[in-house]
């Protein structure tokens, strides 16, 4: 692969504002108090019951998280962050002004060297798709995807190794 290769499966979504580190770090499964920006790391969100909402790539840019999730799981996850918001200064929204690529330039997928680099793109630039480039790599590592393997509150991240893979702190 030497260009990027658009994911038409993913999305964005846009966290902005002074209180988005302290709300991540509330809700979410993997520690965001000593994040470099420009550092990807591997998450989810749980159920009460410790069941996957859904997961997510994260990449930190100053006070902006921008969280790379299957696109079937944006709505819920979108909504359930504002509810838990309360008062705290976020903006949560979808990227819709980026797609996600598979970019040998981009940054590398915290889940493993092994796994193709990352990259959010402009929307409508990628001509190529690579989903197919995507699907062999992560099922020769052993990486389950939201939608094709799972769906939400059905399993527990141990179930997809998400604490072998850094996405539980």
């Amino acid at each position: 692969m030497t260009e990027p290769l658009r994911l038409p499966a993913r999305t964005l979504l846009r966290l902005e504002g002074p209180d988005t580190l302290a709300l991540l770090e509330r809700l979410v499964t993997h520690n965001t108090l000593d994040w470099a920006d420009g550092e990807a790391r591997y998450g989810a969100l749980l159920t009460p019951q410790g069941k996957l909402i859904a997961d997510y790539l994260a990449l930190k840019t100053g006070d902006t998280v921008l969280l790379d999730l299957a696109r079937a799981a944006a709505d819920d996850l979108t909504r359930r962050f504002k509810l838990f918001r309360l008062r705290a200064e976020v903006e949560i929204s979808p990227a819709d002004d980026m797609a996600v690529a598979l970019d040998p330039d981009g940054f590398a997928d915290p889940r493993g060297e092994h796994l193709p680099r990352r990259a959010f793109h402009p929307a409508g630039t990628l001509n190529a798709e690579g989903n197919t480039e995507w699907c062999k790599a992560r099922l020769a590592a052993g990486i389950a995807e939201f939608g094709e393997d799972f769906e939400s509150s059905e399993i527990f991240p141990s179930d997809i190794n998400m604490d072998q893979l850094g996405g539980v702190d």
